[in-house]
């Protein structure tokens, strides 16, 4: 399995499941501030859950190899590709 993976599957689960409960919580009770946390975990849940995609994905070829660490060309291939991820996150989330 890919080591990343686990450390970053655990996030969009608690920011989905925080996200509903504080919807949950503003239907019932009427509040704004729980409303307005609900509209920024929700979206927040769902950028993570698009980050922990990728090690998921290597941690699929590794299963698929026997178990193996992933070859030097996956871990290029997630080298590359996360930093424009991230950029991409963090600016999408500065301007909401």
């Amino acid at each position: 399995m890919h080591p990343n993976h686990p450390m970053v599957v655990h996030f969009p689960i608690a920011l989905l499941l925080a996200g509903l409960f504080f919807d949950l919580v503003a239907l019932r009770w009427r509040g704004k501030e729980c409303r307005a946390t609900s509209l920024s975990l929700l979206p927040l849940g769902g950028w993570t859950a698009l980050v922990a995609l990728l090690p998921g994905h290597l941690a699929e070829d590794a299963v698929a190899q026997g178990g193996t660490i992933p070859s030097r060309r996956s871990r290029r291939m997630r080298n590359r590709h996360l930093p424009p991820l991230g950029c991409m996150l963090s600016s999408s989330c500065s301007s909401a």
